[in-house]
């Protein structure tokens, strides 16, 4: 897994991997709810969100 690999040699230049999704995510949240307006596709990109974020503190 990258996150593992990332921490097990301190690569620093390969933090901005493991954030990247989170930023795609982020624009895929704001998207659903600004142009799509759909509320229920913001809670399931959330729920995806929490989920990585949790596996990325469980690493």
């Amino acid at each position: 897994m990258l996150v593992d690999n990332v921490i097990e040699t301190q690569g620093l230049a390969l933090l901005e991997s493991i954030l990247m999704p989170f930023d795609i995510y982020n624009d895929s949240a704001q998207h659903a709810l600004t142009v799509l307006k759909q509320r229920f596709l913001y809670d399931e990109i959330e729920a995806e969100v929490d989920l990585c974020f949790d596996q990325l503190l469980a690493s």
